[in-house]
């Protein structure tokens, strides 16, 4: 325990190490801070002037006129929601004039946004001509053409995996009908914000973790340690503990800045919005709240994985700019596999199964993507948190014997 935590003061003693861990918490503030920043409304102003807002300002507007909606979204609502639409629709026609659209549509558009993905028009086309067209009473039957839609949705992702099938119909018993609104506005955008703020965190933990046993084997520092009593195994067992206990650290307090600086611009009422407002047809469980803490857990293994991955390159490597080149290619692979794969490959499995899969995860929880082995069929999400788990400790290991073998090879 001693060397351990003389090993985290000399880090701390590093003076780029210090400013990196002070560039991270700064840049997660700002990340955060700029999901608030993007957010865009329109409002009549007390002039009767169309005015087109942003930021927090644009929020707070849409939290304010989406209010009489919150709470169980009942079939009466999605009746009342299309019979207000078609009243303004009967009075001005397609050609609404912005300040009507502005006071009586813009309040009900998250509910009635929803009825395009679920109810076809007269020529069985998607399009907002449903708005118009739809028998108010029809409306009512929401839920019900929800089910149908992801049937036809499921059969197509997932063909002939029957497996699979079954444990998206299980995933979906378990989500809560009617779904629950509350104004999320902002939050939607922080949860794609938390994958470019996991990422960022990740990169500058590899810079902290790349010069941990390469930089003494650069200036030979090593051959002093290893002749200390505590300068085999225990050092590196030592350095990896402390490495790993700092940046997770590090990610914890970035997280909670970037949760904390989110939390009190949008509000808390957003986070038990049902994640069916973000993804119609996802049969996850889950609230807005819940989808984040799971995101955040993810982002702590992909964290610790690919710290663990760095320091097993800088015992294999005596430049520390070969380590880091190394590590942030292991952490854009799984976006290129993506990229360039197709449902049928095998690199739709293998971008699961990388110490830096899962930045991706806030979408992938939403999703039915399945990994198919043998006659299994196991969620990409949990296929993702399985193989970081075993990353971690596979590289731990690995680290400590690849150190060990430096040292009888020098």
């Amino acid at each position: 325990m001693r060397l351990i935590k003389l090993e985290i003061k000399r880090m701390l003693r590093t003076k780029s190490t210090c400013i990196i861990i002070i560039l991270a918490i700064i840049l997660s503030g700002m990340i955060g801070l700029s999901s608030a920043l993007v957010e865009r409304s329109t409002i009549l102003n007390s002039d009767g002037v169309i005015e087109h807002i942003s930021g927090i300002k644009a929020i707070n507007y849409k939290r304010e006129i989406e209010k009489p909606l919150e709470g169980l979204v009942l079939p009466d609502i999605f009746v009342d929601v299309i019979n207000k639409y078609q009243k303004v629709y009967m009075e001005h026609g397609g050609d609404i004039p912005n300040e009507v659209f502005v006071q009586q549509v813009s309040p009900i558009t998250e509910i009635l946004y929803l009825m395009p993905y679920i109810f076809q028009d007269s020529d069985g086309s998607v399009s907002a001509r449903i708005f118009y067209e739809l028998q108010p009473q029809e409306a009512a039957t929401f839920y019900d053409k929800r089910a149908q839609q992801q049937g036809m949705y499921w059969e197509y992702k997932l063909e002939d995996n029957n497996a699979g099938l079954r444990q998206v119909e299980e995933r979906e018993d378990f989500v809560k009908k009617p779904f629950y609104f509350s104004s999320y506005s902002g939050w939607d955008t922080a949860g794609e914000y938390m994958g470019i703020c996991i990422g960022l965190i990740v990169l500058l933990c590899g810079v902290i973790a790349a010069p941990v046993f390469s930089g003494e084997y650069a200036n030979e520092a090593d051959d002093i340690l290893r002749t200390t009593k505590y300068g085999r195994r225990h050092l590196a067992v030592a350095k990896l503990v402390s490495t790993m206990g700092l940046l997770g650290m590090l990610y914890i307090v970035c997280m909670v800045i970037y949760g904390g600086i989110c939390y009190s611009i949008f509000g808390a009422k957003g986070l038990k919005t049902s994640v069916q407002f973000i993804n119609l047809l996802s049969p996850s469980p889950y609230t807005i709240g819940e989808l984040y803490v799971r995101t955040i857990f993810i982002g702590f293994l992909i964290t610790m994985a690919m710290v663990m991955f760095t320091l097993f390159l800088s015992t294999k490597f005596q430049t520390s700019i070969i380590v880091m080149a190394l590590s942030i290619g292991m952490l854009i692979v799984p976006s290129f596999l993506q990229a360039v794969a197709n449902k049928k490959d095998s690199f739709s499995s293998i971008r699961y199964i990388l110490p830096s899969s899962g930045l991706g995860v806030y979408n992938e929880l939403l999703q039915v993507n399945y990994v198919r082995i043998g006659t299994w069929s196991i969620w990409s999400p949990y296929v993702i948190g399985i193989a970081l788990v075993m990353y971690i400790f596979i590289f731990f290991t690995a680290s400590i014997r690849a150190y060990c073998r430096h040292e009888v090879m020098h």
